[in-house]
């Protein structure tokens, strides 16, 4: 996987914002852009390497470093609450929601064609980047020369000297997103779908057959159609909501009918 050679002074403004944030200073400016390279730039520039690897390494090493927080600091949770909090950690969501607090969609390199279309903001795009980059981390901890990066004795060198202190420093880097994260998490506040945790929200106290979701419009033309769903509760109206699919505006309106239910039982207490 050739890389290209950069030095700091290379990096865009939006590039140097990130590396702040993180709060981690590459010694290899080039194993960071390429971090940020999508296979859109690299096909336009004509460059051999995108990030596609680097984020398979990266999901990894998220997956066991929030293994491990979890592990280490809900001594209480079984198994089963722990692997139910990292899926909702370490998924696409959560990770979108992280790369926007760094502004990482600014700081990525996109195609013409994959940037006009609104790349920068696309959760895909940002969190396959955070993964990548945090792979990035991993292997510039151990300070890989970009120009030796296919070399398998380079790797197997650098891989036991990153193992321990790599993970340390990521686990740094994500401290203060995983926390507020996880606190959302433990207060049921980090929920993307909402149209489950509704049902097991209401199946508590009610048959599932009680529950229904209804189509109660659908208008627009044929080739971009909007829905309007509504969620009843034994013939009850409890919320509605408009999407573009009808998946969509049951999530809606069922994000809708939590949170109504919820400042009820907030009032109540």
């Amino acid at each position: 996987m050739a890389m290209e050679c950069m030095d700091r002074q290379d990096l865009t403004d939006a590039q140097k914002k990130l590396m702040g944030s993180l709060n981690y200073s590459f010694r290899s400016p080039g194993l960071f852009l390429l971090a940020l390279t999508h296979r859109s730039y690299a096909y336009e520039n004509n460059l051999r390497a995108h990030n596609e690897r680097l984020e398979f390494l990266g999901d990894a090493i998220l997956e066991f470093v929030v293994s491990q927080r979890l592990y280490r600091d809900r001594m209480t949770f079984e198994e089963g609450q722990m692997t139910k909090l990292r899926a909702l950690l370490v998924c696409e969501e959560s990770l979108a929601q992280i790369s926007e607090t760094l502004s990482l969609g600014a700081a990525l390199r996109l195609g013409k064609g994959e940037d006009s279309a609104g790349g920068r903001q696309r959760k895909s795009i940002l969190s396959d980047a955070l993964e990548a980059i945090l792979a990035a981390i991993y292997l510039d901890v151990a300070g890989i020369d970009p120009d030796h990066f296919d070399s398998n004795e380079a790797i197997d060198t650098a891989m036991p000297l990153t193992h321990t202190r790599g993970l340390s420093v990521i686990s740094g880097v994500l401290s203060p997103f995983l926390e507020d994260l996880l606190k959302q998490a433990l207060n049921g506040e980090l929920v993307y779908d909402y149209k489950t945790a509704l049902l097991e929200l209401l199946q508590r106290k009610h048959r599932i057959e009680q529950i229904q979701f209804k189509m109660l419009d659908r208008r627009g033309p044929d080739h971009a159609p909007v829905f309007e769903m509504g969620i009843f509760l034994d013939d009850k109206l409890l919320a509605k909501a408009l999407g573009c699919g009808k998946k969509s505006a049951e999530q809606a309106a069922a994000k809708i009918a939590l949170e109504e239910i919820r400042a009820q039982s907030n009032r109540v207490e």
